[in-house]
């Protein structure tokens, strides 16, 4: 007797039955237990996911069953019922594996929270840059070149003329 253990979601579970069922013919045991807990998937949306156990006799629905738990996307764990030592091995790396990536994801979450706050700190003078640099190109943009001379089109009271053109000169001066 042969089997394959994996998880599928849980929302495929019904058509995984019926497909592996027709697939081998009625000549296969299946038992499905929904998991404890809700995955993320890699979008971020928590989903339901249930795992099963298909027990069968031939090689060819061997083949058949793994087809089909590839097409629908369920993650197959291979698992020795038969020998008490590796499944303790199996169990123990699994931990271990399930530790690090804690340990991975929490340095992570420290790092991303660190560049969060630097960011934070420098936003605003970031953001006043922007504004500044924005505004002096929108400024430029409405000038005109002719030559080394840069040619801008105005309008100002008549009565700041000359304090209008005081600056000017002033500008012309230092630089």
């Amino acid at each position: 007797l042969r089997y394959l253990t994996g998880v599928l979601n849980s929302d495929r579970i019904a058509l995984f039955e019926r497909l592996v069922y027709r697939a081998t013919r009625g000549n296969m045991f299946m038992r499905t237990v929904p998991a404890a807990a809700q995955f993320q998937d890699s979008k971020g949306h928590l989903v339901e996911k249930t795992v099963f156990v298909v027990f069968f006799s031939a090689q060819r629905a061997h083949e058949k069953i793994r087809k089909l738990c590839d097409s629908l996307q369920a993650t197959l764990y291979p698992y020795n019922i038969d020998n008490l030592t590796e499944v303790r091995e199996t169990t123990t790396r699994v931990q271990d594996n399930l530790r690090d990536l804690e340990i991975t994801l929490s340095g992570t979450e420290a790092i991303r929270d660190d560049i969060l706050h630097k960011i934070r700190a420098n936003l605003h003078s970031w953001m006043t840059t922007v504004v500044v640099e924005k505004s002096v190109f929108g400024v430029l943009n409405n000038l005109s070149f002719k030559g080394q001379t840069v040619v801008a089109e105005c309008w100002a009271p008549l009565e700041d003329l000359d304090r209008v053109s005081g600056a000017l000169s002033a500008a012309e001066v230092t630089s």
